[in-house]
């Protein structure tokens, strides 16, 4: 799992900018998780210094999830997807340098 955040993470932060985040897994109904399995929020935290909002309500530096509309939500998603994929690549193309050497 580890893997997987650490590369949605980065790709995450090439698309939106915002460097700083956090990584959330809810467990039971008392902690949010309506049906039981295992997922992970990757949440971006804008530096907020100097201004009004809450640091728990604030992604993306402009409010909270439902400020994201669906057509900005699926944009997003494909920005991240093809994030992921450059990141693969330039890894790959990485470890193939240094095979080389």
């Amino acid at each position: 799992m580890g893997v997987y955040l650490r590369l949605l993470s980065a790709a995450l932060v090439r698309v939106t900018g915002v460097k700083d985040w956090n990584v959330v897994q809810n467990n039971g109904a008392a902690a949010a998780q309506v049906v039981p399995h295992m997922h992970f929020h990757i949440i971006p935290r804008p530096d907020l210094t100097g201004r009004r909002e809450r640091f728990t309500s604030t992604m993306f530096g402009r409010g909270q999830r439902e400020d994201l509309d669906e057509e900005e939500g699926a944009l997003l998603a494909e920005r991240i997807r093809d994030a992921v994929g450059e990141i693969l690549r330039e890894e790959e193309r990485d470890e193939r340098k240094k095979a080389k050497l």
